[in-house]
């Protein structure tokens, strides 16, 4: 800087010179350095800083995981296995099967859970858990053998009061899901008025013939008895 005030540039030089620097060098890119998080300057552009991606605080990420949770997940073998594997009685087998998908809310393998607990299956017998187990699957899932074995849970149950009402609700509910069970019996139960329901010839024939098109040997038989056609 010039200590003799003749000597040194005017402002409107200095102004002049600024422009002609700023017209060679600057791009039209912002060239300002940008304030990161932690105060620091992002002197070359290289960073990221939060106002790049949105403004939003980016989550903490946990890159640990347990393979072991993993590894039992992918060993869950499909229902499907297990329902065959259950008919070629492979027990167990098929019961951990059951047992796993249960825990994920499945409605069929609840029915199935509780199937094996009913009977006692390579298991011991918990019918009040397995009573459960039918309801569940019968209301959440609308199976049709859920909803029969619940209704049949009902029957000559020391541990439950039989209800009329609600055993009508559940096998009506597995005869109109065509589970041949349910439609032999209920048919039963309008024909002959069994259970003091007020009979009905004609709703009974229907549910008997419905069970005889599925092959149901009892309502077959019935229906052969009565000389009714079941076509």
């Amino acid at each position: 800087w010039q200590h003799n005030p003749a000597t040194r540039a005017s402002l409107q030089s200095i102004f002049m010179k600024l422009d002609k620097l700023a017209g060679k060098y600057c791009t039209g890119k912002e060239t300002v350095a940008k304030l990161l998080p932690d105060k620091a300057l992002d002197l070359d552009g290289s960073a990221v800083s939060v106002s790049d991606v949105g403004g939003l605080d980016l989550p903490d990420m946990c890159m640990e995981c347990n393979l072991d949770e993993i590894s039992q997940i992918s060993q869950i073998i499909p229902l499907e296995e297990g329902i065959a594997a259950h008919k070629k009685k492979d027990h167990a087998k098929a019961w951990e099967c059951f047992l796993a998908h249960a825990k994920l809310e499945n409605a069929t393998a609840k029915y199935w859970k509780g199937y094996y607990l009913w009977e006692g299956i390579g298991v011991e017998k918990d019918r009040v858990q397995a009573r459960e187990l039918f309801r569940e699957a019968a209301d959440n899932g609308g199976i049709a053998d859920a909803q029969l074995h619940y209704a049949f849970s009902l029957v000559n149950n020391p541990l439950v009061k039989f209800d009329r009402e609600i055993f009508l609700k559940y096998i009506t509910k597995a005869a109109d899901n065509n589970n041949p069970t349910a439609q032999y019996n209920l048919g039963e139960v309008y024909f002959y008025g069994k259970l003091n329901q007020k009979k009905d010839k004609e709703l009974g024939i229907k549910y008997l013939r419905l069970a005889a098109l599925n092959d149901q040997p009892k309502a077959k038989k019935l229906l052969q008895e009565l000389g009714i056609n079941g076509y």
